[in-house]
């Protein structure tokens, strides 16, 4: 039953990769990018989480395209910490950056290497 079931599922399914990706504030006006490859910093919250959706969005793609999936869709989620800083201003204290990349599997399976590292614990429902 296993083979029928895998083939049914191939034929009407849908391959889904997310990766997440975090943003933190180690320290004032610092905000680092933990990726899979490493850390780096910034001094702008908003180029941090630019170049967090970037990656978030070219891991999901390759993953997807990796697992089988031949034109994903990506859906890309960003949800912020903060704290008031006073006068009426926001501090970033984390961003977390998910990106879900879907799409109809290929005729053809697999591509490419499948291997994917998960690069932080979800920190979504």
């Amino acid at each position: 039953m296993p083979p029928v079931t895998n083939a049914i599922g191939a034929v009407a399914g849908v391959v889904m990769q997310s990766v997440e990706i975090l943003v933190t504030a180690p320290k004032l006006e610092l905000y680092r990018l933990h990726g899979p490859d490493g850390n780096r910093d910034f001094r702008d919250p908003d180029e941090a989480i630019a170049a967090a959706v970037a990656l978030s969005r070219d891991l999901a793609t390759a993953a997807a395209h990796s697992a089988g999936a031949r034109a994903p869709e990506l859906a890309t989620r960003i949800r912020r910490k903060t704290a008031d800083k006073g006068g009426g201003g926001t501090l970033l204290i984390e961003a977390a950056i998910r990106t879900t990349a879907s799409g109809r599997p290929s005729p053809h399976g697999r591509r490419g290497n499948s291997k994917i590292r998960q690069v932080s614990p979800s920190a979504f429902p």
